[in-house]
């Protein structure tokens, strides 16, 4: 069975950006599959993907939506 934690989306403050790295970080150590980021109300989900990928071993980093770049909100 494959177990995956959904983050919630990051505020851009550096307290929560550690709060969501030792939640993922935990997830790894753990043997969870997957965790998914939220991309909502201007929150950049690829940045937050990219950074958590370069601190984790084995756990995967997705997001369900993407939107394209130069979309206006």
């Amino acid at each position: 069975m494959d177990l995956a934690i959904l983050i919630g989306t990051w505020d851009g403050s550096a307290k929560m950006a550690e709060e969501i790295l030792a939640i993922t970080q935990e997830a790894d150590r753990l043997g969870y599959s997957h965790v998914w980021i939220p991309e909502l109300y201007g929150a950049d989900a690829v940045s937050m993907m990219a950074w958590l990928l370069a601190q984790t071993r084995r756990v995967r980093i997705a997001t369900s939506c993407r939107f394209p770049p130069g979309r206006r909100r």
